[in-house]
């Protein structure tokens, strides 16, 4: 089974890459977010649900990455807040979160054994998009 784990899985694409996920079928499927909101029954029935594993936190906590495992194949990263409006009415918050989330992951990251990593926009694709790899080059390049 592919290990994926998708932050910001509680938002509209983290929902429908899971749903993909599920449908191509040999996926171990973890979502993380800050809240849910009901949206796991609306687009999942019982027996999906079941197969899915839920981290709910607050991901602008590097404590919360605790939580995750130390190991997935995949890692989707669409937690952000969005929104035109959001944007206009509250520019500090929207700053504040989206940094602190990008900078925790991208530090979590660091640590944890991860083959592969997307972000928007490369993630709007349908699963699996083209994705970085984190296997490090044995080779480092010289800088001339």
């Amino acid at each position: 089974m592919i290990k994926a784990l998708i932050l910001g899985g509680g938002g509209f694409i983290g929902i429908n890459i899971a749903r993909r996920l599920l449908d191509d079928g040999g996926y171990t499927i973890t979502l993380a977010d800050k809240g849910y909101r009901g949206r796991l029954e609306e687009y999942f029935d019982a027996d999906e649900r079941a197969e899915l594993t839920v981290i709910e936190d607050d991901f602008t906590d590097p404590r919360a990455y605790a939580k995750l495992a130390n190991h997935y194949d995949y890692v989707y990263m669409m937690a952000a807040i969005v929104g035109v409006n959001r944007t206009l009415e509250h520019p500090e918050e929207v700053i504040r979160v989206n940094t602190a989330l990008t900078h925790y992951t991208l530090e979590w990251l660091q640590r944890a054994e991860v083959g592969a990593w997307s972000s928007p926009p490369a993630a709007r694709t349908t699963p699996p998009p083209r994705i970085y790899s984190m296997r490090r080059s044995r080779r480092r390049r010289r800088c001339r």
